[in-house]
C-alpha cells in the first residue's frame, strides 16, 4: 500500500491533463497520417455517390411514376418490335364480333339491347359453325325492353353450347375487394358453360390466368376458360402438358404477359369490300416487320396515342354485329365468306359503345376495345401453350423483387463497363462527352433489347426494365457529368481573374 501511495503522490491534476492532451494530439496525427492516402478516393466516392443514391431512391420510391413508366415502356418496346415475328397459329382460330352503336341502330335496338338481340346474335354465330363463344358483356340486369320471355330464350340458346360469360361484378380494384359487386343474373349463370373473370391488369399487360384466392374465392380468367375448352377439343393439346387440366401448376397463380401480332390475317379481305384495302395497307408478316418501328420506341408509349398502323388494322379482323343480326346488301358483306370465317373458331363478342370506356392499350394498335385483349390472350395460349411469357418469380430482398435485383445487377455492370470505356477515351470538350454519352445509351439500348429477347426466348420471362437500366447506368458512368463540372469550375475561376485584370470594373 505504501508503494501505491508513493506512485499516486507523484501524479497531480496538471500532469494527468497534460498526458491526456498529448495522447489526444498524437492520436489525431496518427489518424490523419493513416487517412491521407484515402482522401483522394473519398473525394471521388463523394462525387459519384449522389448519382447512385438518386437511382436507388427512384427504384424504391418510384416518384411521379418514373420507374413504373420506364418499366412499362420496356415491355411495350419489346412487344412492339416482336409483333412482326409473332406466329399466326392462333390467329386462324379466333374471331372477334363487336356490338357497337351502329349495330344497335341497324337492329333498331336501344341500349342496353333486348335479350332477343343476343339470342339472334348467338344463333347466327352457332349456325356459322363456331367452336365456342366468349361473351364479354355487361348483362347484369333483367330490366330490358321487349318480350319478358327473352331472358328464358337467351338462357335456352346458351345451354348445351360452350358459352363463357364474363363476370360483371367488380370485386377487385386498386383499393382492394368490394363486397357490393353485382353478379350476372342467375338464369344466365346456370346456362353458361362457365362464368370466368377478365383478370386483366397493369394497363392491359398481364392476365392472371387462375387465382386460388381472388377476394376470398378462386377465379379463372376468361382467356384460360376458352383455351381450356379449345385444348380439350384438340387432339394434340388434350394429352400434352399444354392442357390446363393435365398440367395445372403451369397455369395456376401465374400471370400471362400479353404478346401482340401485327400482320393482317390472310383471307379476311373476302368478308367485306373495305377489307380489301386493309389487306394492302396493313402490314404483312416479314423480316422488316419484325424489326418494328424502332424509332418510336425511344418515346414513351402508354396506349393513349393514336395507332401507328393504318386505321382499321387489327390482328383479329373486326366483325360488326349488324352483319349478322341485321344484314344489309348495301354494306357489301359477303355472307358466305363471313360464315366460312367464323366456322371452327373461338368467337369473342364484346361491346364498343359511347359512354362505356371498355378499352385497353395495345403497343401496336393503340387504344382498342377490351374484347381484343381477351382474343389476344387466348391467341397467346394457343400459340405458346404452357410456355407463355410471364412475370419474373416473386420474392423480395430489401423491398426489391427478383426482376428489380436483376435490374440493379445489370445497371451496375453497364455503369462499370461504360466508366471503364470512358476512361480510355480522352474527352476534353463537353460536346464530345455528351456525344459519347449518347453513343453509350444507344449501344446499351441495343444490348438491352438483345438480352431481353434472349430471356424471352430461352426462359419465357418478360423483359425487365432495360430502358431504365440503360439510362440509370449512363447517368452513373457518363463522363458528361465530369465534363460539365470541369466547364462550370473553369467558368467560375475565370470570371474573378477577368475582373481582376480589368481593375475590378464590371
Amino acid at each position: 500500500m505504501s508503494g501505491v501511495a508513493s506512485i499516486m503522490s507523484g501524479w497531480n491534476a496538471t500532469k494527468i491533463l497534460q498526458t491526456i492532451r498529448n495522447h489526444r494530439q498524437n492520436f489525431g496525427v496518427f489518424l490523419r497520417a493513416q487517412g491521407a492516402g484515402w482522401q483522394p478516393r473519398a473525394c471521388r466516392m463523394l462525387k459519384l455517390l449522389p448519382a447512385p443514391l438518386f437511382i436507388v431512391l427512384v427504384a424504391i420510391v418510384n416518384p411521379l411514376g418514373v420507374k413504373s413508366s420506364s418499366s412499362q415502356t420496356s415491355i411495350d418496346t419489346y412487344r412492339q418490335i416482336a409483333a412482326g415475328a409473332y406466329p399466326d397459329t392462333g390467329q386462324r382460330k379466333i374471331a372477334v364480333v363487336q356490338i357497337d352503336d351502329r349495330s344497335l341502330n341497324a337492329a333498331k335496338e336501344p341500349h342496353p339491347p333486348s335479350f332477343d338481340f343476343y339470342v339472334r346474335l348467338i344463333e347466327e354465330i352457332k349456325a356459322a359453325g363456331a367452336k365456342s363463344i366468349l361473351l364479354d358483356l355487361m348483362i347484369i340486369s333483367k330490366v330490358r325492353h321487349g318480350d319478358p320471355e327473352g331472358l328464358n330464350r337467351l338462357a335456352t340458346v346458351m345451354e348445351n353450347f360452350p358459352v363463357f360469360l364474363t363476370a360483371a361484378d367488380d370485386r377487385g380494384n386498386e383499393a382492394g375487394c368490394r363486397p357490393d359487386g353485382v353478379q350476372n343474373i342467375p338464369e344466365l349463370q346456370k346456362a353458361a358453360t362457365r362464368e370466368p373473370h377478365a383478370l386483366i391488369r397493369d394497363q392491359a399487360t398481364h392476365v392472371d390466368l387462375f387465382l386460388d384466392n381472388y377476394c376470398g374465392f378462386s377465379r379463372m380468367s376468361a382467356s384460360l376458360a376458352a383455351y381450356q375448352h379449345y385444348c380439350q377439343q384438340d387432339d394434340a393439346c388434350r394429352k400434352s402438358a399444354n392442357n390446363p387440366l393435365v398440367n395445372q401448376d403451369a397455369f395456376r397463380n401465374k400471370a400471362l404477359t400479353i404478346e401482340w401480332g401485327r400482320a393482317w390475317p390472310a383471307g379476311a379481305e373476302a368478308i367485306h369490300a373495305g377489307y380489301r384495302n386493309l389487306a394492302e395497307s396493313c402490314p404483312k408478316r416479314s423480316s422488316l416487320a419484325a424489326l418494328g418501328n424502332a424509332f418510336f420506341t425511344f418515346f414513351t408509349f402508354r396506349g393513349e396515342g393514336p395507332s401507328k398502323e393504318s386505321p382499321g388494322c387489327s390482328y383479329h379482323p373486326l366483325i360488326r354485329a349488324e352483319w349478322l343480326v341485321a344484314p344489309d346488301p348495301r354494306q357489301e358483306v359477303d355472307q358466305s365468306a363471313l360464315r366460312a370465317f367464323l366456322a371452327g373458331r373461338i368467337v369473342v363478342v364484346g361491346n364498343k359503345l359511347a359512354g362505356i370506356p371498355d378499352v385497353g392499350p395495345s403497343p401496336v394498335f393503340g387504344d382498342i376495345p377490351g374484347m381484343f385483349l381477351h382474343a389476344m390472350a387466348i391467341d397467346n395460349l394457343i400459340v405458346r401453350g404452357a410456355d407463355f411469357m410471364t412475370e419474373w418469380p416473386k420474392g423480395s430482398i430489401g423491398g426489391l423483387d427478383t426482376s428489380g435485383l436483376a435490374e440493379f445487377a445489370a445497371m451496375g455492370l453497364f455503369a462499370s463497363v461504360g466508366h471503364a470505356l470512358s476512361r480510355r477515351i480522352v474527352l476534353r470538350r463537353t460536346r464530345d462527352a455528351l456525344l459519347w454519352t449518347l453513343v453509350l445509351v444507344l449501344a446499351g439500348w441495343a444490348c438491352g433489347l438483345l438480352i431481353s429477347a434472349g430471356l424471352v426466348w430461352m426462359c419465357r420471362l418478360e423483359p425487365v426494365n432495360w430502358i431504365g437500366v440503360v439510362l440509370a447506368g449512363a447517368v452513373i458512368a457518363s463522363p458528361a457529368r465530369s465534363a460539365v463540372a470541369r466547364a462550370w469550375h473553369a467558368a467560375l475561376t475565370t470570371e474573378p481573374q477577368t475582373i481582376s485584370k480589368n481593375g475590378d470594373k464590371p
